[in-house]
């Protein structure tokens, strides 16, 4: 059989099986809306938070939340998401760490200024909060986009990275997004200009870029694994569509452009890849060739675990950090 009628055959399976994950999230969540309200008090963050407002070298502000106090762990979130991502983490594992989360620039309450965007402008903006906050032997936790941050600022400033962190883990991330995913170069080159186009038209015109209702739930329900609470949806849905579509537009070339996967072999501080067994945006096999491309890093799959692993396994994963802490 010929390498084009492969690829074909393979990117019509990769259609078939995104197609029914709509469908099926789709229907999820008609199913999960006809709950009616949701309780959704225990996602949302202390009201005694300290704030953080750096203000880094072009003039942006990076805003974020902290609580404890004693050896800092720095929660890095997703595109499109804030430091509410984190409300778990936030509350147990301030009872012994120092915990700060960051809304990266453009997200949340964090501005973006002249340099604009770029993981690698991102990952500036990180180095620069912990030299401003004099972090050290900090534990570093990246998801998504996180991660990619989290990457980024350990290779571009390895000295910066041994002096003030002491590990990191890198959560529901890759060093290549398209790596391993049939059709990404045909998304790249096709799709998404066509998508970033109509995002642009969809701001113009003052709607957000995220359809309503069932729609914009069942995307998000995407993102979480098997027999998702109802609540990590609902929370993931109103963190993405509070987000700027025209942030959005801006901002995703870079991350689907990402790429370190040549520079691994350098990464300065110990790392431990994350990722859930039923994760659709960074499967397993993702996780695992970024874990072997860092020397000595540690790799953990999550049984029925989608890409919200911070609320889908809250629990696990502050037992988790706690004994990476411990061990690094």
């Amino acid at each position: 059989m010929s390498r084009p009628r492969n690829r074909a055959i393979a990117l019509g399976f990769a259609g078939v099986g995104a197609g029914a994950a709509v469908v099926a999230a789709y229907r999820g969540a008609r199913k999960y809306r006809a709950l009616g309200e949701l309780d959704m008090s225990e996602l949302a963050l202390a009201e005694d938070l300290e704030t953080i407002d750096v203000v880094v070298d072009d003039g942006a502000t990076i805003h974020g939340v902290e609580a404890g106090s004693g050896r800092p762990i720095v929660l890095l979130h997703g595109v499109t998401l804030s430091v509410a991502t984190w409300p778990y983490q936030l509350a147990a594992l301030s009872k012994e760490y120092r915990v700060i989360a960051l809304d990266a620039r453009g997200h949340g309450l964090s501005k973006s200024d002249s340099a604009g965007w770029g993981i690698d402008r991102m990952a500036s903006d990180v180095a620069q909060v912990l030299t401003q906050l004099d972090l050290k032997d900090a534990i570093i936790i990246g998801h998504s986009m996180g991660g990619m941050m989290t990457q980024q600022m350990c290779l571009d400033f390895p000295d910066l990275a041994r002096e003030r962190v002491a590990g990191t883990i890198l959560l529901s991330t890759a060093a290549a997004p398209g790596q391993g995913v049939p059709g990404f170069k045909m998304f790249n080159r096709v799709a998404r200009p066509g998508t970033t186009a109509l995002v642009n038209r969809r701001a113009a015109s003052g709607n957000a870029w995220m359809p309503p209702a069932e729609i914009g739930y069942a995307m998000a329900r995407l993102a979480l694994g098997t027999s998702p609470d109802p609540r990590h949806v609902t929370h993931t849905r109103n963190m993405t569509t509070a987000f700027s579509p025209q942030t959005m537009s801006a901002l995703m070339p870079h991350v689907i452009g990402f790429e370190v996967r040549h520079r691994l072999k350098d990464y300065p501080v110990p790392a431990l890849v994350v990722v859930g067994s039923r994760d659709l945006l960074t499967p397993p096999r993702v996780g695992r060739a970024l874990a072997r491309r860092i020397p000595g890093a540690d790799f953990e799959v999550v049984p029925g675990a989608g890409h919200m692993l911070m609320m889908e396994r809250g629990e696990w994963l502050n037992e988790r950090v706690d004994a990476f802490a411990r061990a690094h």
